[in-house]
């Protein structure tokens, strides 16, 4: 079961999901998709019961946007590198900046392969505030694969993206799942946006019951 302190939001659930495709929370709001995600990280303990998994887990997690003003002086570079430590934000249990996992390249060649990867490439200068919101999320994506992840949990990925952002934006998160060794959990209360099949959907009710629709 998962909740806060002694009050249960919902549960017991028991299920299981795996990589090689998206795998879809969905409910509607106040239904538990948040409280999971924080117990999925580590950040808040089970109320009951545990998570296992098959590997060592290494989770990164992409929020809806940063508190961050326009005029507030960080690059989209730092955003990304920012991957490459443990910070409270990150979906990291471990608070507190510590170096992530060890890198064979220079840092500055994995942060332009990754904003490659998520289409900013020459963007890396711009001030990470005044990108669109498609942009931003982009920009937390390429951070939580800089980390090496081997689970990215993308908490309401649309939220603040126009349709056009969420067309391309849904596409590139369909293709980084797709085939990976990455476990990609998207938390919505919306998946008109996505474009494939997921590998299954966890569907949540308002009152914190689970049912698993796994792919056709």
């Amino acid at each position: 079961m998962i909740g806060h302190g002694d009050h249960t939001v919902a549960g017991p659930w028991s299920f299981s999901v795996s990589a090689g495709g998206l795998n879809v929370m969905r409910g509607p709001n106040g239904c538990g998709k948040s409280t999971f995600a924080r117990t999925l990280l580590r950040l808040i303990p089970a109320i009951s019961g545990n998570i296992r998994w098959n590997t060592t887990p290494h989770c990164r997690w992409v929020p809806q946007q940063l508190p961050l003003t326009e005029d507030y002086p960080v690059s989209v570079f730092d955003i990304v590198e920012l991957g490459m430590w443990d910070t409270p934000d990150s979906g990291s249990a471990l608070w507190g900046l510590r170096p992530g996992k060890s890198q064979d390249k220079p840092a500055k060649q994995i942060i332009s392969e990754m904003l490659t990867r998520v289409g900013l490439i020459g963007m890396e200068n711009r001030r990470f505030a005044r990108l669109s919101g498609g942009e931003q999320r982009r920009a937390l994506i390429a951070r939580a694969l800089v980390a090496e992840a081997n689970c990215i949990v993308l908490d309401e990925p649309m939220n603040g993206v126009d349709q056009e952002g969420r067309e391309s934006l849904g596409k590139l998160v369909a293709d980084l799942a797709e085939n990976s060794e990455i476990l990609f959990l998207v938390i919505t209360h919306d998946s008109s946006w996505i474009p494939v099949q997921p590998r299954c959907y966890l569907d949540l009710s308002a009152t914190g019951e689970i049912s698993l629709e796994p792919s056709s």
